[in-house]
């Protein structure tokens, strides 16, 4: 049984890992260019967009600044925010081990608990973009301070791409709570603006574009394995038409409107171009309240009228899944940069706070360890009760 699960993953996602095998492959042939931080930490250490930074933070300098103050309000907002929501998710957990709280985000991957699969490739360009922005907002903040920028450069974090900028540490390190708060803020801000923007970008100018210029054929769909669409039969990139007798093909919005007012145990009744399915929602793994039909959306399929709109809307769609991820993926990474474990934003944030409100240094060092171990057991407490329970099933 476990043989057999772990090679149709394998025969499904085939793609997915010969990728990740020639990177990885391809990184230890080129270990000698790069520095190595850890085992699994790969930098490769340029001055690529020290001047670019240096333009933006002198020209716009009143700008960067008050918008680095901003962030940093927004930052402390954020970092409430997401320890709250990691204290209730480790709580709903705690009482339901089955809820999926937490997935690792890997382009090529499904992510578990929702119906999405992280595309490989937009992926990747989607991560490069959020973590490009990251990094250079907070370089372009440190020297609005007038902070030395000493490298930025590549980085693989194992086999994920990134960015990174190397302020100088020490010499933030002894500038007022403000500036160092606006340069730790400035990357989870930055997130949280591309994502706004990405938003914008999507729901007002592509998408109104898109519906222009063809008509909706229908949505492109798939089965999860176990659930109940698969075991009513639903076959693998069927396009569906109506949903319990809605036409989707007039508006799309209409198939969310839908599946938003089910409740777990409804019938469904799917009509597409490969059948017509009828079977009972289960329980969302993410939310037990929640109907789960237990089915992949891979796209929106549309036709258009010519050849030259039929390759805009190509180019068109596959800017809106840059988009959505981007947006998505961005607010996330900003978020949890900003939840309190030793290396994040967010961490740093709460140093600068503790040392700036307790005289006694030591102990405001003391504390912040304290409050960070206690973060990290809480995340670690939500990944480990999910894998445990994953294994109890995978061996049942």
């Amino acid at each position: 049984m476990i043989i057999d699960g772990f090679t149709s993953v394998l025969i499904k996602y085939w793609h997915v890992f010969l990728f990740y095998i020639s990177l990885i492959i391809l990184l230890y042939l080129n270990r000698n260019k790069f520095e190595m931080q850890g085992r699994f930490v790969f930098l490769y250490k340029t001055k690529f967009g020290l001047k670019l930074m240096d333009s933006i933070a002198e020209k716009y300098n009143r700008t960067v600044k008050f918008l680095g103050t901003i962030g940093i309000y927004v930052g402390y907002i954020g970092f409430l925010f997401i320890t709250y929501a990691l204290l209730m998710t480790f709580y709903n957990v705690l009482k339901k081990p089955d809820t999926v709280a937490i997935s690792p985000v890997l382009p090529g991957v499904p992510i578990a608990g929702t119906n999405l699969i992280f595309p490989l490739i937009t992926g990747w360009i989607a991560l490069l973009i959020i973590i490009i922005v990251h990094e250079f907002s907070h370089g372009v903040v440190a020297r609005a301070y007038k902070q030395k920028i000493l490298s930025s450069g590549i980085a693989f974090f194992g086999p994920i791409m990134g960015a990174f900028v190397e302020p100088d540490e020490k010499q933030i390190s002894k500038q007022n709570k403000k500036v160092q708060n606006s340069i730790y803020a400035a990357g989870p801000f930055s997130n949280i603006l591309l994502t706004l923007v990405a938003a914008l970008l999507l729901f007002f100018v592509v998408s109104p574009i898109s519906a222009s210029i063809s008509s909706v054929d229908g949505l492109d769909i798939g089965p999860i394995p176990d659930l109940p669409a698969e075991e009513a039969g639903l076959i693998e990139n069927s396009l569906l038409t109506k949903i319990n007798d809605v036409d989707i093909r007039e508006n799309v919005s209409l198939f969310y409107e839908v599946t938003s007012d089910l409740s777990p145990g409804d019938v469904v009744k799917l009509e597409t171009s490969s059948g017509t399915y009828e079977f009972a929602t289960t329980s969302n793994p993410a939310n037990e309240s929640m109907a789960y039909m237990g089915i992949y959306i891979h796209d929106i399929v549309r036709s258009g009228n010519t050849f030259e709109l039929n390759i805009l809307y190509i180019i068109l769609t596959w800017f809106s899944s840059l988009l959505f991820w981007v947006g998505f993926i961005s607010i996330n990474i900003g978020l949890i940069n900003l939840y309190p474990i030793y290396i994040t934003d967010g961490a740093r944030m709460l140093k600068t706070l503790l040392d700036d409100k307790m005289e006694d240094k030591k102990r405001a060092e003391t504390f912040w360890i304290k409050i960070n171990n206690f973060a990290v057991l809480i995340l670690l407490g939500i990944i480990f009760l999910q894998v445990g329970n994953f294994f109890l099933g995978f061996f049942a």
